[in-house]
C-alpha cells in the first residue's frame, strides 16, 4: 500500500509539475498576445492617423475646388447676363435696319 501511495504522490508530483510548466507557457503566451495586440493597436493608430491627414487634405482640396466652381458660377451668370444684353441689342438693332432698309426703298423708288 506504501507503494501506491509513493506512486500516487509522484504522480501527482509530476502532474504539479507539467501544471506549473503549462502555467508558465500559457503567462508567456498571454505576454506575447498582449504585446502582439499593443503592437497592433500602435500600427493602426499610424494608419488612421496618416488616413486622418490624407482625408484633411482632400477636405482642403474640396473646399478650394468648390470656391472656384463657385466663382465660375458667378462669371457665367455675368457672361450670361450680357449676352443677354447683346441679344437684346441685335434684335432691336436688326428692327432698325428693317425700318431703314423700308426708308431706302422709298427713297430709290422716287
Amino acid at each position: 500500500m506504501k507503494k501506491d501511495k509513493t506512486m500516487i504522490q509522484e504522480i501527482k508530483e509530476y502532474i504539479g509539475a507539467e501544471i506549473g510548466e503549462l502555467k508558465k507557457d500559457i503567462g508567456t503566451l498571454d505576454k506575447k498576445i498582449d504585446f502582439g495586440i499593443d503592437e497592433a493597436k500602435r500600427h493602426a493608430g499610424v494608419l488612421f492617423e496618416g488616413l486622418r491627414s490624407e482625408v484633411k487634405i482632400i477636405a482642403e482640396q474640396h473646399g478650394d475646388i468648390m470656391r472656384k466652381l463657385e466663382e465660375h458660377d458667378v462669371r457665367f451668370d455675368r457672361i450670361d447676363l450680357d449676352l443677354k444684353g447683346m441679344k437684346i441689342a441685335l434684335f432691336d438693332n436688326s428692327h432698325r435696319l428693317n425700318d431703314h432698309d423700308a426708308r431706302i426703298r422709298k427713297l430709290e423708288t422716287r
